[in-house]
């Protein structure tokens, strides 16, 4: 089974940016990413580009669960 492959929000905006000058083909064939991916991150992008991309594609929910973590706080596990 292949390891899951992390890529960082300046990846990310690095390959839209080239969407405008380079096919998604293209792009993906040079930088090992499937086609689909990249449009993908694009609709994502489209659709909030302050928040796109803010982490790893979990959400943290523990706030939520009114979890009671000692000293920092479940705050400091959200963070990226």
């Amino acid at each position: 089974m292949a390891k899951r492959r992390y890529f960082t929000r300046e990846f990310k905006l690095q390959i839209l940016e080239q969407l405008k000058s380079k096919s998604a083909a293209e792009i993906a064939k040079e930088n090992n990413v499937h086609p689909m991916m990249i449009y993908k991150w694009k609709r994502e992008f489209e659709v909030n580009p302050a928040k796109a991309f803010a982490g790893h594609g979990k959400i943290c929910k523990l706030g939520s669960r009114g979890c009671k973590l000692p000293a920092l706080g479940w705050q400091a596990l959200c963070r990226d």
